[in-house]
């Protein structure tokens, strides 16, 4: 399964998550994230709370999500 398949299977339950967290499952570092996430956000895919370091995937792209979960 592809990292960015993962990541919205990570946020499919529309709940908030860190940051850290999601880059440790990812495996990836947590600056790199923060760069998706940031253009993520600027296009309404993402709420991103920059001051918590969370994000949760936006109601009208949760979408995303079960596109990620039928590639599996």
């Amino acid at each position: 399964m592809e990292k960015l398949d993962i990541f919205f299977e990570l946020l499919s339950d529309q709940r908030q998550h860190s940051l850290s967290e999601i880059a440790e499952k990812l495996g990836i570092p947590i600056e790199n994230l923060k760069k998706v996430v940031q253009f993520f956000a600027r296009e309404k895919i993402l709420l991103y709370n920059e001051d918590e370091g969370t994000i949760k995937l936006s109601s009208e792209w949760s979408f995303l999500a079960r596109i990620g979960n039928r590639s599996a």
